[in-house]
């Protein structure tokens, strides 16, 4: 392993942060342990500068898992990742290469030590934006106080899975177990 750094945007739709939790071997016990990631979108700083559509020199893009740790300060930084938040990243780095429609991807993996978001939460930024409109006389206070009580509904009504901006998923469930209908099966 060796250390690496990124500095990117956590993703969204299917590379929303997760949190699994598992029954797990800790120190001698089975403990349900949470097992928490996210995937971000960074630059490839190994590769070299191409010209886009629009001529413009960028490198790659390349996608990073980050593994946050399985304690309380993994579990605090968990609440504030969401899609689109520009975050940066140290920690110990793995590859993990992967063959999958004849293309090889590396797989890389962040077992994060530190993390420093880049940007403000999403409702901050708003209220500042409404802050600076209404001192820029753009808007009345009464209008921008009744649209930041519109964007709390909003951000409080994501609950559903599709537009939650954080999975949590229970694998400590036991799974059904598969039962045969062939009565010469041996029962154990």
């Amino acid at each position: 392993m060796m250390n690496g750094e990124f500095h990117g945007i956590i993703g969204a739709k299917g590379y929303r942060p997760t949190k699994t939790y598992q029954m797990k071997q800790r120190n001698g016990e089975t403990k349900k342990t949470p097992f928490m990631r996210f995937t971000m979108f960074c630059e490839d700083t190994t590769q070299r500068m191409v010209a886009d559509e629009n001529g413009v020199m960028r490198r790659p893009k390349k996608q990073v898992q980050v593994i946050l740790p399985e304690n309380e300060r993994g579990e605090k930084l968990f609440e504030y990742l969401e899609p689109g938040r520009r975050v940066y990243v140290k920690g110990r780095v793995t590859n993990n290469p992967v063959v999958s429609n004849g293309n090889l991807y590396v797989n890389e993996k962040c077992y994060m030590g530190d993390l420093t978001f880049m940007d403000s939460p999403r409702d901050k930024q708003i209220e500042r934006a409404l802050r600076d409109m209404t001192e820029a006389k753009a808007i009345s206070e009464d209008e921008a106080a009744s649209f930041l009580i519109l964007m709390k509904e909003f951000y409080a009504g994501r609950t559903a899975e599709r537009d939650a901006p954080r999975i949590v998923i229970d694998d400590t469930k036991p799974k059904p177990t598969e039962t045969t209908s062939d009565p010469d099966q041996l029962d154990f």
